[in-house]
């Protein structure tokens, strides 16, 4: 006897059906809050079965594309995340292991609040250090591949994922935050060193300070000992070697204690101004003053920090802040506008700008 064959018979699956209208999505042809294709329309284009149709859209809802609304029908959400979600690529605990550098804190923490605060959704990945970080970057590259994300904000250097899809996709939007540019159609972001050394040796020049040290707190300390040395060649502030400590390698009591030999009373060579590439030295720098039992304006101290910063100041520092939020919110711009084909400027240069706030000093001294 000759097999019966169902009227439905079809070798679309689901999984085609999801992708169609997934790249129709990414595409524009379906945009946000409009309504899908119904499963009478996809029944007859097809010849689908009802069970085929639900299992596409049932991908589609739970990749967050689509939303059901009873008899109404499948519609675009309003936020889909080819248009909202991002992924935040840190470059991993390669990074000093007293501390995180403030550039990593800072972008962890501003993608936090806007994603908090919404629509965007920023997620972080600091590659694969662990077994179930696997799993994750597998996911990532899936996100990827399937058109899931909007774009990559790649922090620092990304020689960990040389080879890697999330690297090498075509035509996929990715921004570079303090790295190499991965090619001529990717946007690095970029702070602006020289300009903090010259408004920290211009504000130190105007309060009438003569010797300045530099504490360091960076990978990236030839770099920052280069501008400190340009500054000091056209500035009347003058330094000495053993005032330039990079202790990005250090722990928090060893900084005290080289501040400490530094400002002691019996060192006969001591600097009255201090220049921090690190907000997190005010601390040590703090308690390494209350063991000198120096007075509060026996020295002035330039911090570089981000913007709005939440840790506690117990001494009277100057800060001088890079703004994460415009830095993050440039990057998803950078992001769209590739998105939309428009044009776009590929360098960004971000600087400094000097905090009002000053932390609450409640004596006269840091005795």
């Amino acid at each position: 006897a000759k097999r019966k064959v169902r009227k439905h018979a079809t070798w679309v699956t689901h999984a085609f059906l999801s992708k169609m209208l997934r790249d129709r999505i990414v595409k524009g042809i379906y945009e946000p809050t409009t309504q899908l294709p119904t499963r009478d329309d996809l029944e007859k284009q097809f010849k689908a079965s009802r069970i085929t149709i639900q299992r596409a859209f049932d991908i589609l809802i739970r990749e967050g594309f689509a939303i059901p609304r009873g008899r109404l029908g499948t519609f675009v959400t309003s936020i889909p995340p080819h248009l909202y979600h991002h992924r935040l690529i840190l470059p991993g605990p390669a990074w000093s292991p007293c501390r995180e550098p403030d550039l990593i804190r800072s972008m962890r923490r501003e993608t936090n609040t806007t994603t908090r605060q919404g629509p965007n959704r920023i997620l972080h990945f600091s590659g694969i250090h662990h077994p179930e970080d696997i799993e994750i970057y597998n996911g990532i590259v899936e996100d990827v591949h399937v058109q899931r994300l909007a774009g990559l904000i790649i922090v620092g250097d990304w020689d960990h994922l040389k080879g890697s899809e999330l690297l090498t996709k075509p035509n996929f939007p990715r921004v570079v935050i303090e790295g190499p540019s991965l090619d001529k159609k990717c946007p690095v972001l970029t702070l602006d060193r020289a300009s903090f050394f010259e408004k920290a040796f211009a504000f130190l020049e105007a309060k009438g300070r003569h010797k300045v040290a530099l504490i360091g707190s960076s990978a990236n300390w030839n770099d920052e000992l280069g501008h400190f040395t340009q500054q000091i060649m056209t500035s009347r502030l003058v330094t000495e070697n053993h005032w330039l400590h990079n202790v990005f390698f250090t722990g928090e009591d060893e900084v005290k204690n080289i501040i400490t030999l530094m400002l002691h009373p019996d060192n006969p060579m001591s600097p009255d101004a201090i220049i921090c590439t690190d907000h997190q030295m005010v601390k040590p720098l703090t308690d390494a003053m209350k063991e000198c039992e120096l007075p509060i304006d026996a020295l002035d101290c330039v911090v570089q920090t981000f913007s709005p910063t939440r840790t506690k100041r117990p001494a009277p520092v100057t800060a001088l802040a890079y703004n994460p939020r415009d830095i993050i919110g440039t990057a998803m711009n950078l992001i769209k506008g590739m998105r939309q084909k428009k044009t776009i400027t590929m360098r960004h240069e971000f600087q400094p700008e000097f905090e009002s706030r000053v932390a609450e000093i409640g004596r006269a001294s840091c005795r």
